[in-house]
């Protein structure tokens, strides 16, 4: 058990927020295709999502895209 001086703590937990997951587990997906900033623009996850859906897969994202909608 580490000591710690609490006022060399820069930052303080003010509360927590549980947030919602999304459509589906994807702890549960056999396969993923997963796209991050790299797609550039909305209009090239249409060939992610035909991508998944040749390959039976689940769509997933990184959070900066999910930030973005």
């Amino acid at each position: 058990h580490a000591e710690i001086d609490e006022d060399t703590i820069r930052s303080t937990v003010t509360g927590f927020e549980e947030v919602g997951g999304g459509d589906v587990d994807i702890s549960d997906a056999d396969v993923l295709v997963s796209v991050g900033r790299g797609i550039d623009e909305e209009e090239n996850l249409e060939l992610i999502e035909e991508l998944a859906d040749a390959l039976d897969a689940t769509v997933s994202s990184s959070r900066p895209i999910v930030d973005n909608g």
